[in-house]
C-alpha cells in the first residue's frame, strides 16, 4: 500500500466488478474528518494479560472452570480429541449450515437501538460474551452507541482473494510476504508486526482483529480495525478509542458474530481464538479457499516476533482456547476446498 494510505479511504481490495452485493466503491465512501496519527516504529512486546496464567484469567471473567488435570506441570502435549467430540464437529452438513447463517459482524446502531433490546445473546453470560443483551451495553455507556455506523456495513462486503495471517512462529523463515501480499484483502491479529518480517508475512493490511488490550492503529498501512469486546472493562477500552482519530474506521464485534464463532468449535472450552474469528469472517466474505497462514500451533515459537512463557503457550493456552479443536476444523475446511492451509 503506498506510503500515504494513511489519509485514504479503505479499499479492501472491492471494484465495482468484483462486488457481489452491490457495495458502493471505497472511493464513495466520505474522507475521514481527521488524519490519522503520526506513528512511532513500533516495538513488540508482550502483553501482561499474555502473561498471567489461566488461572487469573479465569478468576477476572468471574467464570470457576476445573483446571484439565492432563496438562498440570508436566506441559504434556494435550490428549487425542475425544470421540464424542469429534462427532459433534463432524456432523454431516454442519459446516454448511455454519456458512448459510446470516450473521451480523459489527455492532451498529441499528443493531443497539433497533428490535429487542432485551433479546438474549445465545452466548451471554459467559466468559466468551459477559453481556446478555444489548440493553446491557448501551446501559454500560450511554454514549456509545451514538458513535457507531448507522448500520454493519462490514456483513454486506463481498471480497475475493483473502489471505488470513495467524501470529505462529511457523511463519519465520517461510517466505510467504509476496504471497500474501498478493491477496486483495489481507486479515492480521492484534498486535503483529509487519515490519522487519515482511519477507516471511508481507505488508499490506485490509483488517486487523484484536482483543481490547492490543486495541487501536498499530501500522499505518492498518485499514480496518474490529475489536472484541466481552465485557464492562472492554466496552471502556473501545469507547476512549472512538474519540480517537480513525474511529470512523474502527468496530466492535457484534456479541453474536462471537456466538456464530463458538457455533464452529461446538461450544468447546471458554472461548475461540481471535484467528478462527478471523477465519469465520473470511469464511463469510470472501472468494473460496481462503488461504490461512500461521496457524500451526505447534510451532517452536508460539509467536513470529517475540517469546512467551511456556506456561502459556503449551498449558494455558490449551485450557483457555480450543485448539485441538480449531486445528481438526481447518482441515475439515481444507477437506471441502473451502480454505488452503500454508506451512
Amino acid at each position: 500500500m503506498a506510503p500515504d494510505a494513511k489519509n485514504r479511504e479503505p479499499s479492501l481490495g472491492l471494484s465495482s466488478q468484483n462486488s457481489r452485493l452491490g457495495v458502493q466503491p471505497a472511493s464513495a465512501v466520505p474522507q475521514p474528518v481527521l488524519p490519522r496519527p503520526a506513528y512511532l516504529r513500533w516495538a513488540p512486546l508482550p502483553k501482561l494479560w499474555d502473561l498471567l496464567s489461566v488461572e487469573a484469567r479465569l478468576a477476572a471473567d468471574g467464570v470457576v472452570e476445573q483446571p484439565d488435570p492432563s496438562l498440570q506441570k508436566t506441559f504434556a502435549k494435550p490428549p487425542p480429541l475425544r470421540a464424542e467430540v469429534l462427532r459433534k464437529l463432524a456432523l454431516p452438513g454442519r459446516i454448511e449450515g455454519l456458512l448459510k447463517r446470516k450473521v451480523n459482524v459489527v455492532w451498529s446502531q441499528a443493531a443497539a437501538l433497533n428490535g429487542d433490546l432485551d433479546q438474549n445473546y445465545s452466548c451471554g453470560g459467559r466468559s466468551i460474551m459477559s453481556f446478555n443483551s444489548s440493553r446491557e451495553i448501551v446501559n454500560a455507556d450511554l454514549q456509545l452507541a451514538s458513535m457507531l455506523p448507522k448500520e454493519d456495513k462490514v456483513k454486506a462486503v463481498a471480497l475475493r482473494s483473502c489471505a488470513v495471517v495467524g501470529n505462529s512462529g511457523s511463519l519465520l523463515g517461510a517466505a510467504h510476504g509476496p504471497a500474501i501480499d498478493s491477496h486483495d484483502t489481507v486479515i492480521r491479529f492484534n498486535a503483529a508486526p509487519t515490519t522487519g518480517y515482511e519477507a516471511d508475512v508481507g505488508h499490506t493490511t485490509a483488517f486487523r482483529l484484536q482483543n481490547c488490550d492490543h486495541i487501536g492503529f498499530h501500522e499505518p498501512q492498518d485499514e480496518i480495525l474490529i475489536a472484541s469486546v466481552r465485557n464492562a472493562p472492554d466496552l471502556r477500552r473501545f469507547a476512549q478509542q472512538m474519540w480517537k482519530p480513525g474511529a470512523e474506521w474502527q468496530f466492535m464485534f457484534h456479541p453474536e458474530f462471537w456466538c456464530h464463532v463458538w457455533d464452529w468449535v461446538a461450544h468447546r472450552k471458554l472461548k475461540p481464538t481471535s484467528g478462527l474469528a478471523g477465519v469465520v469472517l473470511a469464511l463469510h466474505l470472501c472468494t473460496p479457499p481462503v488461504d490461512l497462514y500461521g496457524f500451526q500451533h505447534d510451532a517452536a515459537e508460539f509467536h513470529y516476533w517475540n517469546k512467551l512463557p511456556d506456561k502459556v503457550t503449551k498449558q494455558d493456552v490449551y485450557e483457555y482456547h480450543p485448539l485441538q479443536e480449531e486445528a481438526y476444523l481447518y482441515q475439515e475446511l481444507q477437506n471441502l476446498t473451502l480454505v488452503r492451509l500454508w506451512p
